[in-house]
């Protein structure tokens, strides 16, 4: 069991949860997503949002960097972005993959190098 918690984890469809814990088994299956309530060992906390994707909508960190840079819009949020995607939901028990951004400005979709803080990556958690 590998368990992850961030600012923000977001759930296709459309499902944002904030300061939560999210727990996957060995074999990449989603076990439970809760509230952080309080430190504990063996969380790995990430700045930024986690994002839980079906293992088999995008097999890579790059696809993803690429639609979210084919699909940007300024005028809205990240999450707003994300969920204009044709993304498949997701329940306990599915198979998943997840996804770290962060360097991103979460009230705009500004997915760019430089935000005079920290370069915006993606990356694959498991």
């Amino acid at each position: 069991m590998k368990s992850f918690a961030a600012h923000y984890i977001y759930l296709p469809v459309c499902k944002i949860y904030k300061l939560h814990l999210i727990t996957i088994d060995d074999s990449n299956r989603l076990k439970t997503i809760c509230p952080l309530e309080k430190e504990t060992a063996g969380i790995a906390f990430f700045n930024g949002v986690i994002i839980v994707l079906n293992k088999n909508d995008y097999s890579t960190a790059n696809e993803l960097i690429n639609i979210l840079n084919g699909k940007y819009y300024p005028e809205v949020s990240i999450f707003e972005l994300l969920a204009r995607l044709p993304l498949k939901e997701i329940c306990l028990g599915s198979s998943v993959a997840l996804y770290h951004l962060d360097g991103i400005d979460l009230s705009s979709a500004k997915f760019r190098a430089d935000n005079s803080r920290s370069n915006c990556h993606i990356q694959r958690l498991c």
